[in-house]
Parts: C-alpha cells; structure tokens; sequence
C-alpha cells in the first residue's frame, strides 16, 4: 500500500472512532459502507520497489497492490531500485492504451535490476491483462525446469517488452519452457512487441500460439541465442513483424531459428542475422507452414536476411515453404547450408504451387557433402510469379550447382537445364565467398555480386541500413556504396595467434567503396582503447581495390589480451560518404604460451581446464610446462590441436612437487560413451604427462582414463598412476586407450607409471592397412587386469622391464599378461615379470601373426 493511502487509512480510523461516541450503530454502519471506496485509491504517478524508503519493499507487494487496487488515470509507474527481487507473482489488474502500467529500472539499466526466480512457477504470469510494459529489466528463470521468464495469458493484449534480458537455464523441448510463453485456445492473445532486448536460453526465446488469428507479435532489433529448440514460433496471427534480430544458437539440437504458421495478412520477416555458433545446429532456418501468406494486393515480405544453417547428418532447409503459404515478395536474401553430410540438404526448399512467389536477387550457396546437396528445389508448377537475378552455388556435389525446378529432369546438376527451367537471364552461378562478421552473421562477399541485382523499390536499403544502389548487389548486404569518397577497412590483419611476445607490425586490408580513386585516407587505430600514432596512407586504389597496409607496430605483453580497432577518416581529404564499413577490429589477441605455467588456487591458472582452455585459444610459441599444484581436481581434460605446438613447442604436464601422489585428476566413469575419458590427448603432438595421479572413479561400464586418440603423436606418459575401474568388459574400461577409429597414433611412450584396474591395463589398436608405429611400453608396473598389454595392427614395439600381476580371478578364467596380434618388424619383448595365478586358460604372453622382417645389427625379433 503506497503512503498516500496510508494517511487515508490512519484519517478514517480516526473519523470512526470518534462518531462511535457521537452517532447510532445504523450511521456508523453508513461510515463502513463507503470506507472501501475511500480507502483504497487506484494506484498512479510514480511508486517505488527497493532500495531507501520505498513504496514497496518487494515485487510482490507492488504486485498485490496492483491486483488489489487496479490502475487510476494517467497510469502507473513502478520504478524498481537496483537490486534483486523474488518472482513467482500473477498480475491480474492492468491498464489500457491511456492508463499503461509500467515496470523499469530507475536507472534504465537492465543489469541492475534483475527479477528471478528458483522454484516451479514462472517468473511473471501476466493473467488477463493489457497495457503492460517491462523496461530495463532482467528476468532470470534459475531452474532447470520448463517454466518461462513471462507467460502471458487469458486473453492479455499489448505487453510490450523493451531494453530488457530475459535468461532460463531449461535446456529441453517443452515450449512451456519459453522465455515467453502465451497458449491459448480460446481466449486469445495479441499485441505482443519485443524490442531491443536480449533472450538467452530456454526451449525457445518466443513460443506464441493462439487459436484466432488477431494481430501479430513485433519482434525487433533483439538478440535471441542459445535458445534450445527454437528462437520464435508463432502460430495463428495476421501482420506478424519479425525484423533487426540476430538469432544464434550453440544448441546441438536439431533447432529452428523462426516458424510460422496460420500467420496471415501482410507478414514481414526482415533483416534477420540467423546462424549458428560453436557446435551449434539448426535445422530450420525458417519454416513458413500452414497457410502463411499475404495476398496479391498485400504480399508477405521476406527481404534481407542472412540465414545460415547446420545439422551434420540430418536433413536440413535454410529456407523450407511449405504448400498453401502464398504470395511472399522473397528478395535479397543470403541462404547458406554449412557443410554437413546429410544426403539431401535445401537451401530453398518448396513444394507449393500456385504460390505466386517473387523471387529475385538472392544468394544461394549450399556447402554439404551429401549426394544432393540442394540451392533451390522447387519442383511443382505455379511457384513463382518471377524469378531472376540470383546467385546459385554448390560446392561438394561434383559441378558448381545443384537444384531442381518445375519441368526438370535428371540430371539437376545441369545449370543450363536449371535456367532453360526458370527462365532466368541474369541469374549467376558463381561462389558467393562466404565470410562471417564477428557477433553479427554471414556475409557473400564477392565482387561479381555487385550491380549484378535489380533495384526493388522495396528493398531501397540493406540488412545493415546501407542505401542500395541501382543497380543492386544479389544478396543481403549491399556491396557498392554509390558515393564518390568512400573508404574503409575490410579486416584487421596481422597478429595472427600464434606470435611471441614483443613486437609486431599490424597489417589492415584498404578497401576503396567510392567511385573515385582513392589517394589518400587517415587511418586510426588503437590498442585496448589508447590511441595509436594515425597512418596516412597515400596511393591510388581503384573502386572496389583493396590493399594491404602496415599501419604500424605494437609491443604486446606475455598474459595480456588485446583488442585492435583501425578506421578510416577523410578519404581524399573529404567527407566519408558511409561510416558504416569505416572501421574493422579484432579481439582476444593475446601472445602465445612459452615457459612454466602454475595451475592451482590463486595460479596462473585455477585449473588445468582454465589451463588447456588458453593454449587451445592462443597457441603456444615455445616448450610450455604446466606445473600443477598438490591437490585433487576433479575435472575432464581433453587436448586438441594447439597452434604452433611442434617438437620445439613441446606441452608438459606435471605435478609440482614431482611426487606422483600429490596431484590427483579424478573423473566418474559414466554410462555413455560419450566424453569416455579422464584425461585425452585429441590431435595434439608432443605431450608429457609425467609425475600425476589419474582416475576413474565408480562403477560404470565406461571407464577410460587415458585416452590418445586424433592422429596425436609423441605422446609420452611417465612416472604417473593411472587407476581405471576394477572389473568391467570390454576396451571402453582400458587404463590407456588407444584405439582404430583413428590409426595415426604413433610414437607413443609408456614408462616408469603404475596401472591399476581396468579391463586392459593398456591397449592400443591400429588398422590392419594403417598401422600404428613404434610403441615403447617400459618399466611400468601393471595390477588387476583381464588383458595387462594388448597391442594390435602395430609396426615396431618395445615391451621392457615391466612387472606385470594378476593374482586374482578376472572375469572368467582366461587371462592375458601380454597379448599381440598383427605386431610386425621390429618386435622386443624383454625382461618382464609376468605373474598370474588363475587355475586355467592363462597366457603370459599370446602372439598371433606377428611377422618381423627387420634386417639390422639386432635380432629383428627378441624374447
């Protein structure tokens, strides 16, 4: 309850009290009457959350208050104070298009007011409501639960969310899990905007499913990543807005960055980044389904959006319009499917006919290995009203194209066929050059898509908001600038990770967009934010040239990350034409590991993962020592290829103290066998781990500890204990594994460590045509084993001075100290202890089409 109605209150009991002694029970009973009406005033002007002497302690309270009170003239303000506030409430008193109802930030900073919640309801339920704002705020969901950030609901209209961030740790399917979330099958929902905001996690950024088609969701200038299944899907709406977003997803579910369906009406889907990052997949680009169009007066705009998309073995669409959705006007778009080895992929997949589509100036480019990897595939008649001007490009299907069109035949590789087809006369088949900007998305970029487009009236700007030119670039971005001075920077250059330390020139690429030559141009630049000596450059560069250009040069620090940004300014000592392509910078530059490195609590670094993390993000530019310090890490560590790294650049693991038992590096054995290792050295050469203690702990059935694998090679493994689970079948519980899948494993060393458990103690496995090379196993001391050492499809071994024991039963009777098969030319097997105490079927050492063919100073083979 806000102060003014406190006074009322205090006002009132006062006024009772005294006519209790002054009028009869039937007047007073007059006085009660009204007191409601009096009392509690409807709620306007501005009221505070939080902080010093606030209206309202709480979220909920101002809520309560809300719901109790409702909205008065003018509307209401609620102004949240920095801080965090509990969710969990249902607002069910909102206001209208002359009386709003506003929650924000008093310091118009989303990230000092966050609202969040860690329990089994949403975070906000807006319940029968309209006129509703959230700005500057951040709604957190915190569990792992399929609840949203808002739902919205009953029949609510016009909730408008600005400036905001919204964030769910769910990571599953249930669109109840959405960010947003509105259902409905009657009562139904409209109005809704997004703008300018950030959503990150949930099922989907926005799920919006009503039952009537009434007027559509605006959905503007946010970023939507990481959401797990879909960033927005939309289902009975008319007038729906989609446009300015960036839409990027690292989930390596098969995800959708936009459906729509029963969306009718002028629907505009505009300037869209969407794409994947990471490991991420999308499956759908856009989905258009179920009767998703305009009309011929009013037809659905589709208009600069860079899509790209990935899925590795599945099917995927950038671009999938389904039959039924007619009249979309789809111009200067940029599809691209990244790779995969799907069988059939689509950049632009549809099956509708009688769709009266206009299709002009749009990049097509489909990078898959499959055997039908798609540009367009459109095989009814009546599809297009027009087509032309557009750029189509298959890179792994045996010629430069692949698609399919109405009328067409085997074979669809053929272009002139393709174009006989459509009728096309100005269309291209060239590769677009893809290349993608930093945080932003992908980008054709080669100079035969200038001027090669036709200007659309309706499209008079780019997906950046650059002025198109006539005539137009095919694809998203426009690639001339239609000015006279126009210079810029296409890229930062030069360092490139791996440098040392010190100093390094740095290089930029000149870009002339003008149509005049440009002859001279203030290039600026500067290193974490402190400005650098300006680069006059002077010369003469074509429209369109490029020249690289050292620009000057820049000592860097051992352990400090840096950031370049260069623009141009004053080409020909003019104005620039376009700030918009002025400036290019490049981040998380850093010089590359060389010398000792301490890994441990208050270290260089916290843990090895921190450790590994860094050498695979900067690379390493001399021998690298991680010395970790005593204690237990409970981590899994993998190694992958590390620039620079090379028998000079060797990586070293090891304790500090050089006592074995000090470090210990411990991971549970898991029931997939997925991520199966405690440590894994993946495409790495020249690693050490020496002096360490590493294990396997629990009982699953997968239970690697060591595990070289991606064609690593010199990899030497000394001094350690390395304890796997006791008991178990098969290679997946192997000590040390090294197996087939991968046969380029070679000089691997195994010295002086003890091996505990394990189904193998220590195996590897090459190829029978692709043999792994020369294994020294030496002076370990091996325990509880089914198989002690098994080598398999290897070329020259030593097998030394090893104790190998067994003294108890081992899942079944028969056991192995040594087992080899297919070990070739050279071949020792010497000094070693072999102790094993089964009743039966017991091998010391079990040799089977070894064949040594050395001819040297030495036996070519020696027991």
């Amino acid at each position: 309850m806000n102060k003014e109605n406190q006074i009322q209150k205090r006002f009132l009991v006062f006024f009772v009290h005294t006519l209790r002694e002054l009028l009869n029970h039937q007047l007073l009973y007059i006085v009660f009457l009204f007191l409601p009406t009096l009392a509690f005033s409807q709620l306007t002007g501005t009221l505070t959350i939080g902080g010093t002497s606030p209206d309202y302690a709480t979220f909920a309270a101002a809520v309560t208050d809300l719901n109790t009170n409702g909205v008065g003239s003018g509307g209401v303000t609620f102004v949240f104070r920095d801080g965090t506030y509990t969710g969990g409430v249902e607002i069910t008193a909102g206001g209208t298009a002359s009386n709003p109802v506003v929650f924000k930030s008093e310091s118009e900073d989303s990230t000092t007011v966050i609202i969040e919640l860690d329990a089994f309801d949403d975070v906000i339920d807006l319940n029968a409501v309209s006129y509703i704002s959230f700005q500057y705020v951040t709604i957190s969901y915190l569990k792992t639960s399929a609840y949203s950030c808002l739902e919205i609901r009953d029949g609510a209209s016009h909730i408008t969310i600005s400036n905001c961030v919204l964030q769910s740790s769910y990571a599953s399917t249930s669109n109840s899990g959405a960010l947003i979330y509105g259902y409905e099958s009657s009562l139904d929902c409209s109005d809704l905007i997004v703008e300018n905001s950030y959503l990150i996690g949930g099922s989907n950024s926005v799920y919006f499913y009503m039952a009537n088609d009434l007027t559509g969701p605006i959905i503007q200038n946010c970023i939507l990543e990481d959401f797990y299944a879909k960033g927005i899907d939309l289902d009975h709406f008319t007038d729906i807005v989609i446009k300015e977003n960036i839409i990027k997803t690292s989930s390596t579910y098969s995800s959708y960055g936009i459906e729509i369906s029963y969306c009718s009406g002028q629907s505009e889907i505009t300037n869209n980044y969407i794409y994947t990052t990471g490991s991420g997949q999308i499956y759908y680009g856009i989905k258009i389904s179920s009767s998703s169009g305009g009309t011929s007066v009013a037809p659905a705009k589709f208009y600069n959006n860079s899509i790209q998309v990935y899925n590795g073995a599945s099917s995927v669409y950038c671009v999938n319009h389904a039959s039924g959705c007619n009249y979309w006007d789809i111009y200067n778009n940029t599809f691209y499917v990244y790779g995969g080895t799907v069988a059939s992929s689509y950049v632009y997949y549809c099956l509708a006919s009688s769709a009266n589509i206009k299709f002009k100036n749009n990049v097509l480019i489909n990078d898959a290995s499959g055997s039908s990897p798609y540009t367009i595939y459109a095989p009814n008649s009546g599809v297009m009203a027009e087509i032309d001007n557009n750029c189509y490009y298959a890179t792994n299907s045996g010629t430069s194209f692949f698609g399919r069109f109405t009328g067409m035949s085997s074979p669809y590789d053929n272009y002139s066929n393709f174009n006989t087809a459509t009728g096309e006369t100005s269309s291209l088949n060239i590769d677009p050059e893809m290349s993608f900007v930093s945080d932003v998305g992908w980008k054709a970029t080669a100079s035969g898509l200038q001027d090669a487009g036709e200007y659309l009236t309706e499209v008079s700007q780019d997906i950046d908001g650059k002025t198109r030119v006539d005539p137009t670039s095919i694809g998203a971005h426009e690639l001339a600038s239609g000015l006279t001075d126009d210079s810029g920077i296409v890229s930062v250059d030069s360092p490139v990770i791996p440098f040392s330390s010190g100093s390094h020139d740095i290089y930029i690429t000149l870009k002339n967009y003008g149509s005049d030559p440009l002859t001279s141009v203030s290039i600026e630049w500067e290193v974490n934010s402190v400005a650098q000596t300006t680069y006059n450059w002077t010369g003469n560069l074509a429209n369109n040239a490029t020249e690289s250009v050292n620009i000057g040069a820049y000592n860097f620090s051992s352990g400090v990350v840096y950031e370049i940004i260069v623009n141009t300014d004053s080409p020909n000592s003019n104005t620039d034409g376009n700030n918009a392509n002025d400036t290019s910078s490049i981040d998380n530059l850093m010089p590359a590991l060389v010398g000792t490195y301490s890994v441990g609590t208050a270290q260089d670094y916290t843990s090895i993962g921190d450790a590994v993390s860094s050498m695979q993000t900067y690379g390493v530019a001399g021998a690298v020592t991680f010395e970790i310090q005593t204690g237990t890490y409970n981590e899994q560590i993998s190694i992958q290829t590390i620039l620079g790294n090379n028998s000079s650049n060797t990586i070293t693991f090891t304790s500090a103290s050089g006592t074995n038992t000090d470090v210990t590096i411990s991971h549970p054995s898991s029931t997939g066998v997925a991520d199966n290792y405690t440590f894994q050295i993946n495409g790495a050469n020249y690693v050490t781990i020496q002096d360490l203690s590493i294990e396997r702990t629990g009982t699953s059935n997968y239970a690697i500890v060591i595990d070289i694998t991606g064609d690593s090679e010199y990899v030497t493994l000394s001094g350690n204990i390395i304890t796997g689970r006791a008991g178990g079948t098969g290679t997946s519980q192997a000590a040390i594994y090294s197996g087939d899948a991968t046969a380029g494993e070679s000089n691997i060393t195994i010295s002086d460590n003890d091996i505990i458990n394990g189904y193998y103690g220590i195996y590897i496995e090459g190829q029978s045509l692709d043999d792994k090379e020369n294994i020294v196993i030496e002076n370990n001391y091996l325990e509880n084993y089914r198989y002690g050492i098994f080598l398999q499809y290897i070329l020259n071994a030593n097998i030394d001075n090893n104790t190998i024991v067994n003294s108890s039963s081992f899942n079944g009777p028969e056991t192995r100290g040594i087992g080899l098969f297919g070990v070739d030319e050279i071949l020792f097997i010497r000094k070693n202890l072999i102790i094993k105490t089964e009743a039966t079927s017991n091998y010391g050492i079990h040799m089977m089409s070894c064949v040594t063919e050395y001819s040297g100073p030495n036996d070519p083979g020696e027991i």
